[in-house]
């Protein structure tokens, strides 16, 4: 039975590779196989000599009649298709009698800012339209030209006019018109209206045709006077008569795969006829508030009746020819009365705004295809992307991350079901081994095994099969949408609607492709696809434009970015344990598979040996060049002739290949694991001529070494235990100190007293973890843990732990990254002369003109080696003008960012504060004010209310600077300066966000303790604060983070 199972999946494959051989060849021949020849040639004439001649259709020439019956479907028999073409009848049409032909009418042009008409004074229809916004080809003067009578092969004309019953003259599109002018232009008004007349039988009529500015739609409007002696009755219609030959779908034409063709909204449904269909080809259909078009890639005509008014639709069709008519219903004029017609006509562009606002539902005519439901909520968003960026390319990048960021919890789950999957492989082959003959228990023992670990096998494929059609929906609204027709991206891309002309975004995406293949885990079935798969992908879209092509260049290389992040876990790693007993101890209680703790980082340690100057680039007394890692015992041996004795200097010689000295100097020897990187380290002391120590690197380099990466040395001592993330970031912000005291906190950190604080608010909270798991293990202790007052003392002790080190990391952080202030108040406060007393020269312009300055100005200064950025900012008052109100807009934005406001009031003018009292309702709770009582000097003798006890307050003068050495030592304080109880510690941005992270989890433990007393929502939310903390000591950090930190140290650090 095995054997005929292998048998028939042989043939089975075999059949589906002879279909896709077939398919490809019929997809080839129809691209680049032999082709009929072009209309006009002898060859073509030839070939037409030999087939029967079929009588010319008269299609253009059928004026609707009243329809005889509703109908919704055919109206013919089957087969009447391959017989001759349909009679007028079967159309829906009356045929005139035959007449001669008459001389060409009179066309009357037309030109507004987006339409270019030409309109025939024989019925009024359009006969040319070409679209002067839009290039046939981008950078050419031919313009896309929809209505044309240039050829029979390409006939497109929308013809529109009335008609009634037989005998009684009307002003069909057969008839003829007369127009006072033969030309018309829009010029600089917002509507032009182009007026026809005419006149039989005593009828009188106007057809009337308005245009309005930046309007692809044309409203026909007809009033009719019946002059005559009795009753007239009339029904407005409009046709499409377009001549659109069938065409050939491309592999390499995304063009061929839009719809051509006519389509219909009936009211409650949208429809794109077949033109080859019986049914269709019969098409007679009452419809209300629906509208019909002719389709095609990017653009549409279309004819839309007034909104409740029953219309006939129908459609006939002769070869490649086809008429689609919208007939309304019959009115009667009596004689002496006057009627008013009105149509919509709808020509250019699917441009989505303006197809919406013509009609329901027209919008649908930008043909996405089955999943439209999807695709026009996802043009929505990146047409609202891209009124913020201006540019489609980047609006398909920033939706492509924001779909990939939407779905990012269904990616993280398909990773970790698939790496749980992978996780029981082992076990998985055994129970195969054990029921080798016996698929039926084997069965049962899977499904056992997957219940009792609960997997689901199939959940890794499920959230892979979610995203299949948001993003397809994506690629139809890049394909289909005109918006993105000719618009430019960026550097060689200048059309997104064409293929990259040198291939390069197709290489760039099959690169990431196939890094992003080789980064994600083998798949758990032995039998696993090969390498060509990149490459196949990379061929499917290389004939792909930019903005297409698998959700386009961009959407594609910025999906495969964020693909590769959601994974789930981390890469396999070695084991190993840390030396640290008390890092061990924290370790240990991380479960499984959290991924990132300090044991499992081991298989980041390089065998390979760094060298890279210590010392900074240039001319100097002394170049240190560093050396780390296993070869350096044997590098020293050939470059000094012997190994330097540990940790002592010795005076050597630095030999090159040919035994000739490159230097002299001190040599240095570290053996593991006592040195910096705990690797074997040796440091070559020479001269400090630049090329003396590139001469020494690169003889490094020559016997096997590799030069260091920006941090690599510091990398390396982290891996290897001999400091943690928080030391590591420390040897930075010591080297990039920019005062002492701010050196000072680098050395704190350096020394392990910030990692000691990070160490004893974790002991405090895995305690308290211990505490409730212990009370979740043993319910049936007759004392109730969780109740328990001592568990509330415990989460007071953390929180107020939680608050010390928050306010020792945060004035870090200012001493590191700089305090952002913001002069703010009246105007004429003095705020300029202060922002340039406290940078030392002009930097702002000072008048005695109020709202002087208008826009935000920044200036970097320091006090003692701090950092402050100080922001002068326009003053703050009633009224104004446009310019003004917005200063005081920008002004109050900076201050809601602002880490202190310096609000400035004139003590002449303003001695008791009512300036600082009428903005205070607007200032932020949360950012800190400092009063600065300006112009002291002009306010001698003047009382100060001091009923105000809530900013602190300085006086100075920033006309003669007094006070500012107060205004200075103030600000130092703020920044740090003296003001944490022990001193502060060098803290980054991250280490405040994972210690408010930590908070946040603790504060919601203990929420659920308080309120639910649920136990086990206890116990996580202490495990996330306690993976939070952890992340900022290195004890579990991603290794991206960990690239991010490093790459920020200089090299031969």
């Amino acid at each position: 039975m095995g054997n005929n199972l292998v048998k028939n999946t042989r043939v089975v494959l075999w059949a589906a590779l002879a279909l896709l051989l077939l398919a490809n060849y019929t997809s080839w021949m129809q691209d680049y196989g032999p082709r009929l020849p072009p209309a006009g040639t002898p060859a073509a004439q030839g070939a037409a000599a030999q087939r029967p001649a079929t009588p010319a259709n008269d299609l253009g020439s059928r004026i609707p009649e009243a329809p005889a019956a509703k109908s919704g479907g055919a109206a013919g028999t089957a087969g009447s298709e391959a017989a001759a073409p349909p009679a007028p009848e079967a159309l829906g049409g009356v045929v005139p009698p035959a007449t001669p032909a008459p001389a060409a009418a009179p066309l009357v042009h037309v030109r507004t800012d987006v339409l270019d008409v030409d309109i025939s004074t024989q019925g009024g229809t359009l006969r040319r339209v070409d679209l002067p916004a839009y290039p046939r080809v981008k950078g050419e003067a031919t313009r896309v030209r929809l209505e044309n009578e240039d050829s029979p092969g390409t006939l497109y004309v929308l013809q529109s006019g009335l008609t009634g019953p037989q005998g009684a003259p009307y002003p069909t599109h057969l008839a003829s018109y007369s127009s006072p002018q033969s030309s018309y232009r829009l010029d600089g008004r917002g509507e032009l209206r182009v007026p026809l007349t005419w006149s039989e039988g005593g009828v009188t009529g106007t057809k009337t045709f308005v245009f309005h500015r930046g309007d692809y739609r044309v409203q026909v409007e007809y009033q009719v006077h019946n002059g005559g002696s009795g009753p007239w009755q009339a029904r407005p219609y409009a046709q499409i008569l377009r001549n659109d030959p069938r065409t050939k779908t491309s592999m390499f034409d995304v063009e061929s795969y839009a719809f051509h063709g006519p389509a219909i909204y009936d009211g409650t449904r949208y429809r794109k006829l077949d033109t080859t269909s019986t049914q269709d080809t019969h098409l007679s259909l009452e419809v209300r508030d629906g509208w019909v078009a002719a389709l095609q890639h990017h653009f549409v005509s279309a004819i839309v009746p007034p909104r409740g008014a029953p219309y006939n639709f129908t459609l006939g069709v002769s070869g490649d020819e086809y008429l689609l008519s919208a007939t309304g219903p019959e009115e009667t004029l009596a004689p002496g009365a006057t009627a008013r017609f009105g149509q919509v006509l709808y020509t250019g562009p699917k441009l989505q705004r303006q197809l919406e606002a013509t009609a329901p539902e027209l919008g649908r005519v930008a043909d996405y295809g089955r999943l439209w439901f999807l695709a026009r909520p996802l043009f929505w968003l990146l047409d609202q992307v891209h009124a913020l960026t201006g540019n489609w390319g980047v609006a398909i990048i920033l939706v492509t991350f924001l779909l990939k960021l939407g779905f990012y919890p269904l990616s993280e789950a398909s990773g970790r079901s698939m790496a749980k999957m992978k996780t029981l492989q082992p076990r998985i082959k055994n129970l195969q081994e054990t029921y080798a003959g016996d698929k039926e228990k084997l069965g049962r023992a899977m499904m056992e095994l997957y219940q009792r670990e609960k997997i689901n096998p199939v959940a890794g494929c499920l959230p892979i099969i979610i995203q299949i059609p948001v993003f397809l929906a994506f690629y139809w609204v890049l394909l289909e949408s005109v918006e993105m027709r000719q618009a430019p991206f960026a550097f060689w891309i200048h059309d997104l609607s064409s293929r990259d002309p040198w291939f390069i975004l197709p290489a760039i995406m099959a690169v990431a492709m196939f890094v992003q293949y080789k980064l994600n885990p083998a798949p758990p079935d032995p039998v696993v696809l090969g390498d060509e798969h990149p490459p196949l992908d990379r061929a499917a879209v290389e004939h792909q434009p930019p903005d297409r092509g698998g959700c386009g260049g961009e959407a594609r290389l910025s999906a495969g970015g964020a693909a590769r992040r959601s994974a789930g876990g981390e890469p396999p790693r070695r084991a190993g344990l840390p030396r640290d007993p008390a890092r061990a101890a924290r370790t240990a209680s991380f479960p499984a598979g959290s991924g990132g703790s300090l044991a499992n980082r081991s298989f980041m340690r390089r065998s390979d040996t760094i060298v890279a100057a210590a010392t900074p680039p240039g001319r100097g007394g002394v170049g240190i060049v560093r050396i780390s890692g296993p070869k350096v015992p044997e590098l020293a041996a050939v470059m000094l002739g012997e190994l330097p004795k540990a940790r002592h200097a010795t005076f050597a010689r630095f030999l090159d290949a040919q035994k000739e000295p490159i230097d002299a100097g001190l040599a240095l020897f570290f053996p593991a694991p006592h040195s910096y990187t705990g690797e074997h380290v040796l440091e070559l002391h020479g001269h400090g001529g630049p090329l003396v120590v590139e001469a020494l690197v690169a003889r490094v380099v020559e016997l096997g070494a590799r030069r260091a990466q920006a941090g690599e040395f510091t990398q390396r001592a982290f891996l290897n235990d001999k400091v943690d993330l928080a030391q590591a970031e420390a040897i930075a912000d010591l080297i990039d100190a920019g005062s002492r005291e701010a050196a000072r906190a680098a050395m704190r950190s350096l020394q392990g007293e910030f990692s000691a604080m990070v160490h004893g608010l974790t002991e405090a909270v895995v305690e308290l973890r211990t505490y409730v798991e212990a009370a979740i293990d043993f319910p049936e202790e007759e004392i109730d843990l969780l109740a328990d007052g001592e568990l509330t003392d415990r989460f007071a002790s953390v929180r107020e732990h939680f608050e010390g080190v928050l306010q020792s990391a945060r004035q870090g952080r200012l001493l590191r990254e700089g305090m952002t202030v913001v002069i703010a108040g009246r105007p004429n406060a003095g705020k300029s002369s202060l922002l340039n007393r406290l940078a030392g020269y002009d930097a702002a312009i000072v008048t005695a003109i109020p709202g002087t300055t208008r826009d935000v100005v920044r200036e970097r200064i320091h006090l003692d080696g701090m950092p402050l950025h100080v922001l002068d900012t326009a003053g703050l008052r009633d009224g104004g003008d446009v310019v003004e109100e917005e200063g005081m807009r920008r002004a109050r934005a900076e201050m809601q960012r602002a880490d202190r406001v310096l609000f400035v009031i004139d003590t002449a003018e303003d001695p008791d504060g009512r300036a600082f009292r009428d903005e205070h309702a607007r200032l932020p709770e949360d950012v800190p004010v400092t009063l600065v009582f300006n112009k002291c000097d002009l306010a001698a003798g003047v009382p100060l209310a001091d009923t105000w006890s809530g900013p602190p307050r300085v006086m100075l003068s920033a006309l003669t600077g007094e006070g500012l050495d107060k205004l200075r030592a103030h600000l130092k304080q703020c920044m740090g300066f003296q003001t944490v109880e022990g001193g502060a510690i060098s803290a980054r941005r991250r280490h405040l966000e994972a210690l408010a992270r930590a908070r946040t989890h603790t504060e919601e433990a203990e929420r659920q303790l308080t309120e639910h007393r649920a136990g086990e929502l206890v116990a996580e939310e202490l495990r996330g604060a306690q993976l939070a903390l952890s992340e900022i000591t290195g004890e579990f950090t991603s290794d991206d983070l960990l690239g991010r930190i490093f790459a920020g140290f200089c090299i031969g650090k």
